[in-house]
């Protein structure tokens, strides 16, 4: 390397020159990313070539940092598996904070995969993301998730003796500690294209291997139809996207791919991480099991579950407020109405008087307070300012009402005089009241779980 600072891009600090960092000699740059530079070098001691990675002044500028790299590179360290790119050394020299490995011929998989024919064979893509999912397994068990997982971060080399493509991970010195991963950190980790879900939640959700499957799945994603599921420039797009936009499924891109590959790729990219692989080895398992044409496990979502994916993550809450809203207002204004046209059309008749007194004490004593609570309660779930448990509660409120008004509608005999010998009058009230209080039960219901989505994004620990 020449004889100048490694200051591009505001990398290193340009007043030192690294040209020396103890027995390791640089000798060029090899690339760049957010976390470091890589450069070819020579350890002196033992005279043989290696990368040595120094890792950017940000990302260790607080003591916080500083421990979570020197960590990291001793966890990634322990790593022993032909898949993962081991750490050899790691270690501060002039306010310089680097890592070594092994320099290894090959090319990282975005630009392998230029340079491929396209579109890449099943075979062959089931086969790399298979190695890469045992590899990644290997971490996992072993305390370590990866939080990084891209193409620029998977090295492909070629195997002379079988003529065979082989991934191997690199840059689990930059990745975590799975137990302190579990839990929440201000450190952002990830690019935002292949990041998870979580992973954009700046520190507000858990980061588990979960996460490594999900982006792992991106790049099954990509190597199947040429693009990302997501294209963000930036995480706050990133977090507009991975929270609010469904998948495109890969066939709508390939449409000649088979049914069983684009389910593995759709099970790994759920936004939940509790209905993706519970392993990196079970993702393993259904490719191996692709590859050798027998019975996957992973399976389409069901209806429920679409439903379900479009009330947590579709912003619903305020839109179903607003039907709850409209719904207690419709009913209870169409039943003071009809009371009162009755007895506009009747004035003298002393059946129908009695009647109405008995109907308004029941409007105001029983059915005006139901109506102000379902009032109340869509116009909090409009505000996203309700709670899941008092939703819950009304919910449960509002069917038990339902139930008492159905049992009218299918009864002989009117609670209320005014329909007393009218039984197509009741049936037509109660139906109407009946069908009212359970489509608001509904609403209720899935209202209650869409905040309870929203507690666990803010309150996840």
């Amino acid at each position: 390397m020449a004889d100048t600072p490694v200051s591009a891009e505001g990398a290193l600090p340009s007043e030192l020159n690294p040209v020396t960092l103890g027995r390791y000699e640089l000798v060029g740059e090899i690339g760049r990313g957010g976390y470091g530079i890589v450069f070819r070098a020579v350890d002196t001691a033992l005279g043989r070539e290696v990368a040595l990675k120094i890792a950017r002044p940000e990302v260790v500028n607080d003591a916080a940092g500083l421990e979570r790299f020197k960590k990291e590179a001793r966890a990634a360290a322990t790593l022993n598996h032909p898949g993962i790119v081991p750490v050899f050394d790691c270690g501060e020299i002039d306010s310089f904070h680097f890592y070594v490995m092994p320099l290894i011929d090959g090319e990282h998989l975005g630009r392998w995969f230029q340079n491929q024919a396209l579109p890449l064979s099943e075979d062959l893509v089931a086969e790399l993301i298979r190695d890469l999912a045992v590899s990644l397994h290997h971490g996992h068990v072993n305390g370590v998730v990866h939080r990084d997982v891209k193409p620029p971060n998977i090295l492909m080399t070629r195997q002379s003796e079988t003529d065979r493509w082989t991934p191997l991970l690199l840059d689990f010195g930059l990745c975590g500690d799975l137990d302190r991963s579990m839990c929440t950190t201000s450190f952002l980790a990830g690019t935002p294209k292949y990041m998870s879900p979580e992973q954009a939640r700046f520190g507000k959700r858990r980061i588990s291997a979960a996460s490594d499957i999900y982006s792992l799945g991106v790049v099954l994603y990509e190597l199947l139809t040429g693009t990302t599921p997501h294209q963000p420039t930036s995480v706050p797009d990133a977090v507009m996207m991975l929270h609010t936009r469904r998948v495109t499924t890969p066939r709508d891109y390939r449409s000649d791919l088979s049914e069983g590959l684009e389910t593995i790729c759709l099970k790994c990219l759920r936004k939940d991480p509790d209905r993706r692989y519970e392993s990196a080895k079970q993702l393993a398992d259904d490719l191996s099991g692709f590859l050798e044409n027998r019975p996957i496990k992973a399976r389409h979502e069901t209806w429920w579950e679409r439903l379900d994916f479009e009330i947590r993550y579709g912003d619903w809450e305020p839109r179903l407020g607003w039907g709850v809203i409209a719904l207690n207002v419709t009913t209870f204004a169409w039943a003071a109405i009809g009371a009162a046209a009755i007895a506009w059309r009747f004035p003298d008749s002393q059946g129908v008087t009695n009647g109405i007194r008995e109907l308004a004490t029941f409007l105001t004593a029983v059915a005006l307070p139901l109506h102000l609570g379902g009032i109340y309660c869509g116009t909090r779930m409009v505000r996203r300012a309700i709670g899941f448990r008092r939703l819950a509660g009304f919910a449960a409120l509002s069917a038990v009402w339902a139930a008492m008004q159905w049992s009218q509608f299918f009864s002989n005999q009117s609670p209320l005089q005014i329909y007393s010998g009218q039984a197509f009058a009741q049936v037509m009230v109660f139906l109407m009241i009946s069908s009212s209080f359970t489509l608001q039960t509904m609403m209720l219901a899935f209202g209650a779980r869409a905040a309870w989505c929203r507690e666990q994004i803010t309150e996840d620990p």
